[in-house]
């Protein structure tokens, strides 16, 4: 059709480096900054501590790590203790949303917790819509502490009650990043 199209996005950059294509004018909107400063969103603090992650074996397919390859290495339980160390110097007691490779590593991520101790659940798409309801429910109520999921709680979601963000989900993607 021959009309006037206005498309939305909060990532308008693509994985693979090209243009976008569907708008011939890109109109730069409000920074992450100015809603920080605004109270529209929630400002952080970033800590990146050293896992001693060697992701050079995994591949980029199509601008992002083979997500299988990925998830193999971050299943393997040498890194899990340091997520539980740093999760109870930084974040202890604090209600948390884990950001996992698959469906695989959400599962153990929350088992990894739970059997230290920490109230955790993992949610993913293939459950049923009300069992993922009644898990976050778990999460909203407080009665969870940490969330852990696969591509579910990435963007549009507001979780106030969640002060913590662990990305245990390495990408190349900036969008993903800046989502998650």
């Amino acid at each position: 059709y021959k009309c006037r199209r206005v498309l939305f996005t909060a990532t308008p950059s693509r994985l693979d480096g090209k243009p976008l294509t569907l708008a011939d004018t890109l109109v730069t909107g409000i920074t992450a900054n100015e809603l920080i400063k605004m109270g529209a969103i929630s400002d952080y603090d970033y800590y990146a501590p050293d896992l001693n992650l060697n992701i050079e074996s995994v591949d980029i397919v199509a601008g992002e790590y083979n997500n299988g390859q990925l998830s193999e290495l971050m299943c393997e339980s040498a890194i899990y203790g340091d997520v539980l160390k740093y999760y109870r110097e930084l974040g202890e007691n604090r209600q948390a949303i884990a950001y996992c490779t698959s469906i695989k590593h959400s599962q153990k991520v929350a088992n990894m917790f739970n059997e230290n101790g920490i109230s955790a659940v993992s949610i993913d798409g293939g459950m049923s819509q009300k069992e993922r309801a009644k898990r976050m429910e778990l999460f909203t109520s407080g009665k969870v502490q940490i969330l852990a999921n696969c591509n579910l709680i990435s963007e549009g979601i507001t979780l106030p009650n969640a002060s913590v963000g662990l990305l245990l989900r390495p990408t190349c993607s900036l969008p993903l990043f800046i989502q998650q």
